[in-house]
């Protein structure tokens, strides 16, 4: 299990909730901003608003994970554990 955090916002800033990508079974996190490009303009937007401009999310967190190896409940606590100082 990791987590990948692809930004953090500036210190002492207010933070607001995370953005978590949780890939599926059969897969991993690394392949998945490359697929944003094959759903197309609409999705590319939504990346473009929730990464930059003032509305955006703060931490953009990919959470890599076994997805036979281990329960989903495992997975689901671990990510829990992980997650417990985030605010929002």
């Amino acid at each position: 299990m990791r987590l990948e955090v692809l930004s953090r916002p500036p210190g002492g800033a207010e933070r607001k909730p995370p953005l978590l990508f949780v890939h599926g079974t059969f897969s991993t996190a690394a392949p998945m901003l490359g697929e944003f490009p094959q759903h197309g303009s609409r999705a590319l937007a939504w990346l473009g608003r929730a990464t930059q401009g003032r509305q955006k999310y703060d931490q953009i967190v990919f959470f890599e994970h076994p997805t036979l190896s281990v329960s989903p409940v495992i997975n689901a606590l671990e990510l829990g554990r992980a997650m417990a100082g985030s605010s929002g």
